[in-house]
């Protein structure tokens, strides 16, 4: 589960926290850095993936000219905040049932020729640096010590690319280490890319969910295509469609009693949904709020093998008076403890239905007038807040502009 995401001269963040919970629901004004927090959780999915820096902030081609990753907006230009040298970002997360290990990276995005390269890294297991890696004089390559009996002092010293995080470098460097200091490494490498790998990003697209899918395709990708083919794939076992089904009925007017999964002449299948009167309703003729809603169900209800969805604007599409049953499936999957959700939103109708605990870590981005730089406040470290919160409501509060004057007039720092 992580727990905490930094962010250091990073895009429209010069220094800032954010505190992560089950679900995290990120609120603020249009361009208030909302969007460069899911970029900076991208980076480390983009790290886990094995891609060069260059590739992480830009964009991976794979043969046949097929775009595999689109690279962080803005790119290797923009990834510093006001033009710094250097951008740092860090993640906290907790595995086997609490412990904790904590990951960060300092990149250099505009080194000579414009090549970005990592300036420091550091991996850490409970109170023990795993490694330490720092640049040196040579400009391609970077220096990393590695624990050795818990003392960095006697490290093991590597050397590997400057131009590719050291995290996924190492891996294969230590696993040939057969000693306890290099399966203890190795463990801990392995557990990091392992919950960083685990992220999906949803930008769902009525295009894209519109799509044929060939049967088989498992993954629902971030934009939504393979809709039909994972939603078949789930249809097979009978609660799980009877579940899909209830929640379709309950979120939208269609009364949805089975779905169909014809195939066309080149053996892909487009969903259709059957009405009880036997009114068939395919993925072309649906609405954009239906595809858009069966796609998170997917998404919460299937196994995707995703332990934390990243939504921007989640009520998208989506009619004011089915927000709470869509936020009713959220809350109850995030509250299993398998998956976590960070969305973003502008409406005061999604906060006002927030449960306690995940009104405990919903957070505010924003910037201050004539100030450059985004920061980050959960919503009971605003000044007066309880008070306030419990004599007012929350929605009526976020549509009034109070949490924004409150930090402005109250000083409200960064998240801690």
């Amino acid at each position: 589960m992580i727990t905490a995401l930094r962010l250091r001269q990073f895009k429209s963040f010069e220094d800032a926290e954010l505190k992560i919970g089950a679900l995290t629901v990120l609120m603020g004004t249009n361009a208030a850095g909302k969007s460069n927090i899911r970029d900076a959780i991208r980076f480390f999915h983009g790290v886990s993936r094995g891609y060069t820096l260059a590739e992480i902030l830009g964009e991976k081609w794979i043969e046949g000219g097929i775009l595999q990753w689109r690279g962080i907006r803005g790119g290797t230009r923009e990834a510093a905040y006001r033009h710094k040298k250097t951008f740092k970002l860090g993640l906290d997360f907790s595995v086997n049932g609490g412990t904790f290990i904590s990951y960060d990276i300092e990149v250099e995005p505009r080194f000579k020729g414009n090549v970005p390269r990592i300036v420091r890294e550091k991996l850490i297991r409970e109170s023990d640096t795993i490694y330490q890696a720092e640049s040196d004089n040579d400009p391609k390559q970077i220096h990393v010590r590695i624990l050795r009996g818990g003392d960095l002092r006697k490290a093991h010293v590597e050397r590997v690319l400057s131009n590719q995080p050291v995290l996924t470098q190492l891996l294969e460097k230590m696993t040939v280490r057969n000693d306890y200091n290099g399966q203890q490494v190795v463990k801990t490498i392995e557990e990091t890319l392992n919950n960083l790998k685990q992220m999906k990003f949803l930008d769902l697209s009525p295009e894209a969910m519109r799509q044929p899918s060939t049967p088989g395709q498992t993954v629902l990708s971030d934009r939504g295509e393979n809709l039909s083919s994972v939603l078949q794939v789930m249809c097979q076992d009978p609660a799980q469609k009877q579940g899909l089904l209830e929640w379709l009925k309950e979120l939208t007017p269609l009364d949805a009693v089975d779905f169909e999964f014809p195939l066309d002449q080149t053996g892909r299948t487009l969903v259709t949904l059957i009405e009880k009167g036997g009114q068939k309703v395919s993925a072309y003729s649906a609405s954009d709020g239906t595809l858009r809603f069966l796609s998170i169900i997917v998404a919460l209800l299937g196994s995707q093998g995703t332990r934390l969805y990243v939504l921007e604007e989640l009520e998208n599409g989506i009619h004011p008076t089915r927000l709470q049953l869509l936020l009713q499936l959220m809350q109850g999957k995030v509250a299993e403890g398998k998956v976590q959700v960070i969305a973003t939103t502008h409406s005061p109708q999604l906060v006002r239905l927030l449960n306690p605990e995940n009104r405990s870590f919903a957070a505010l981005v924003y910037r201050l007038p004539e100030q450059t730089n985004s920061k980050i406040v959960r919503l009971g470290d605003i000044p007066h807040a309880d008070e306030v919160l419990s004599a007012h409501d929350l929605g009526h509060l976020m549509e009034s502009g109070w949490m924004e004057d409150a930090v402005f007039f109250g000083g409200a720092g960064d998240e801690r």
